[in-house]
């Protein structure tokens, strides 16, 4: 598990289970933060659309079970740490793929819906 304080958060080197990370809230869903308690920064930005583009690239060609973090990380051109540093797992990868295409559907929908008014 971490801790939170002073804005610095610090992660033993165990990590919790997938039902630990689903059923506790402040783990799921919680906003990436780095080792020095700062946000991604712009290159952990440009690094996760990497990692999201490779992840549509590998599923479209291998499907879900053919992907894999290795895959996703060699296409995307950075380490396997990287992946990690950015999603807890390969699914967590897929959902946040996932929860992407979905907010650009919306948008693009809200748009439309505001001008046809």
């Amino acid at each position: 598990m971490g801790c939170v304080g002073q804005g610095v958060m610090i992660v033993s080197a165990s990590r919790p289970s997938r039902e630990a990370r689903d059923k506790d809230p402040l783990i799921r869903g919680r906003p990436r933060v780095s080792l020095y308690g700062k946000g991604l920064g712009e290159m952990g930005e440009i690094q996760r659309a990497r990692l999201l583009t490779a992840a549509v690239e590998v599923v479209s060609e291998l499907g879900y079970g053919g992907m894999s973090t290795a895959r996703v990380s060699a296409r995307a051109g950075v380490s396997r740490k990287t992946f990690y540093d950015l999603f807890s797992d390969r699914e967590d990868c897929f959902l946040a793929v996932f929860d992407d295409a979905v907010a650009r559907i919306a948008a693009v929908v809200l748009r439309l819906s505001y001008s046809t008014r």
